[in-house]
């Protein structure tokens, strides 16, 4: 059986405190859109596509999952790559520093969950979060 992160309270807390972070800064993000720019609906279901995507890197970190951090993770900067592309080329400076920081504090919690050895084992594309996996 693979041990997960909160087995280990130090990964656990390194994990918690790197997703805490990012949520700080999409939160204010979010807070933006609702009161500072408005964006359209194509935009809003970018981001919502986004949040699922983000939400399965999540759960595959937290799970040990490597096949879902790993899909959640390549979605997610496809689709936030699109997002930038598209909707983000001319936005206010402030909207642009709170994306370069929730983009940082993203980055960081995929490096420290990738650090860990419950998510960075093997996996198949299908395995469910706490399948078994081989490391």
């Amino acid at each position: 059986m693979r041990r997960r992160p909160e087995h280990d309270r130090t990964a656990f807390a390194l994990l918690v405190a790197s997703a805490l972070t990012f949520f700080w800064y999409a939160l204010k993000d979010m807070r933006f859109h609702l009161g500072g720019r408005r964006v359209s609906g194509a935009e809003n279901a970018v981001h919502g596509a986004l949040g699922l995507s983000q939400l399965a890197l999540l759960v595959g970190a937290f799970s040990g999952a490597a096949a879902w951090a790993a899909g959640g993770a390549l979605a997610t900067a496809l689709l936030g790559a699109g997002d930038e592309y598209v909707f983000h080329r001319e936005i206010p400076g402030a909207e642009a520093d709170l994306h370069a920081k929730s983009h940082l504090a993203l980055f960081i919690f995929v490096a420290v969950a990738l650090a860990l050895p419950e998510v960075g084992q093997s996996c198949t594309l299908t395995s469910a979060p706490g399948a078994g996996c081989t490391k």
